[in-house]
């Protein structure tokens, strides 16, 4: 089970592994500089001579030592103790067996999951082989081994030591998991964005997790903190398909699945992305309806359209085409007016270039008419642009409508030039010729005035 204590004095009973029992040279629980005293009680089992018997071996007691052994030098140095009494006693290395610094449960700050258990049976385990191998220790080890196995019986009684104290382990969990949690709430806050931060595979969120296995409490906390993460980053993500949406060059094809995947982040959490898909929703509808019928329409505009020969007047559809045209229109300017994805207006591009033909037609017949030229080159540049989604027939019929057009415009300007280089020359008479010739291309106001101030004043009435 993991688990995040605060930094603090954690001191574990690996501390207890590392300081308690060693042999001769084969461990030290401080430098030796030769000076630090350590100031920790035990015993120390030597033999009389270095080449004595193990068996030989006496117990000594201490209450402090400094190891001033040869580092890199198996057997060499040796150990300085201090007795109860104060007096100070030199062993060398060599005579050494065991030197065992009594355990100190008070120093062992955090009993908390199965590895520390196991450390503090590693320790009992070893003080048993001293206390087996040297009877004579029993007297010195005993206490302190009985409060190590009084330690590992509260561990096994459903408590743990936390910060030197023992709680029972529901409390502890209860504490470290509102540890975590804050923690953890924090780090969401501040991830931008909120799914740069990978709380699903965090290890205090897996201790969470494995915390909730057997808490209620915990796992509801658990899930309001998932909870909480999750609504972040589904804001994020429908925020960037929003952007995404947004684009005008993003195909219908690719929008459409843009949207069944804001659709999949709950988009009912924020009022921009509901009204999207309500708008999308309802305008897909539309929209395919529209292309449908506007395919249809496109396929009769381009026959009747291929019947048409002249290039000086605007084509007549029939009553039927032009009512189904007018139909589509009112349909178009409504979806429009809704203003929808821009990709609904792509998809539409052909049932606006029909709606616009159609329109563009029937009011073609009225400028036609009245010879408004430079009004039609207007609206047949925008049909122009329009008719390669119709068809190559819509097309030709534009093209000629434009040429015969631009052929008028010609010539009303030739017209209208020349009669101003005659009438600045002051042959009023030719200029007045010109002039007329001009309004009767296009009968234009400007040139209308000139003609009414180069003609004559009509007599004055008799009286």
């Amino acid at each position: 089970m993991l688990f995040f204590p605060r930094p603090s004095r954690r001191i574990g009973p690996s501390f207890l592994a590392a300081f308690i029992v060693f042999s001769a040279g084969t461990g030290r629980s401080q430098p030796a500089d030769g000076f630090t005293v350590q100031e920790r009680p035990g015993i120390i089992i030597v033999k009389p001579q270095p080449w004595s018997k193990e068996s030989d071996a006496m117990v000594f007691e201490f209450q402090a030592f400094i190891d001033r052994t040869a580092s890199g030098a198996a057997g060499a140095g040796y150990y300085e103790f201090r007795a109860k009494q104060g007096d100070k006693r030199q062993i060398p290395t060599s005579r050494v067996v065991k030197l065992i610094v009594y355990p100190d449960p008070q120093l062992v700050w955090e009993v908390t999951k199965t590895e520390d258990r196991q450390s503090l049976q590693n320790t009992i385990n070893e003080i048993k082989a001293v206390i087996a191998k040297f009877p004579a220790s029993r007297t010195y080890v005993e206490p302190p081994l009985k409060k190590l196995e009084d330690e590992a019986a509260l561990y096994d009684a459903g408590k743990v030591k936390f910060e030197g104290l023992w709680i029972s382990r529901d409390a502890f969990v209860k504490t470290q998991a509102a540890n975590l949690a804050e923690l953890l709430k924090a780090e969401i806050v501040r991830a931008i964005p909120p799914s740069s931060f990978d709380l699903p595979n965090d290890p205090k969120y897996l201790a969470l997790m494995e915390f909730s296995a057997t808490s209620p409490g915990i796992k509801a906390l658990t899930a309001e903190l998932a909870a909480s993460y999750g609504k972040l980053v589904r804001a994020e993500k429908r925020k960037a398909l929003l952007m995404r949406l947004a684009d005008a060059s993003l195909t219908l094809p690719a929008a459409t699945e843009a949207v069944s995947q804001l659709k999949a982040l709950q988009p009912a959490e924020d009022a921009k992305s509901a009204a999207f898909v309500k708008l999308w929703d309802t305008g897909s509808a539309t929209l395919k309806s529209t292309m449908t019928e506007a395919s249809t329409l496109a396929a009769s505009l381009e026959g009747e359209l291929s019947a048409n020969k002249t290039e000086d007047a605007a084509p007549k559809l029939s009553p039927e085409l032009d009512a189904a045209i007018s139909a589509l229109n009112e349909k178009m300017t409504l979806l429009v007016a809704s203003k929808p994805p821009p990709q609904f207006l792509t998809g539409s591009r052909q049932a606006l270039a029909v709606c616009a033909a159609g329109t563009g037609f029937k009011k073609l017949q009225t400028i036609f008419a009245d010879k408004r030229f430079l009004e039609a080159k207007d609206l047949l540049d925008n049909l122009s642009r329009q008719t390669p989604f119709i068809g190559p027939e819509s097309t030709r019929v534009v093209t000629g409508l434009q040429q015969f057009t631009a052929t008028e415009i010609d010539e009303f300007t030739r017209l209208r030039e020349e009669a101003k280089l005659l009438s600045d020359s002051g042959k009023k008479t030719e200029a007045l010729g010109k002039y007329e010739a001009a309004y009767s291309v296009i009968p234009d106001n400007s040139v209308g005035d000139e003609i009414a101030k180069l003609k004559p004043a009509a007599p004055a009435a008799p009286k």
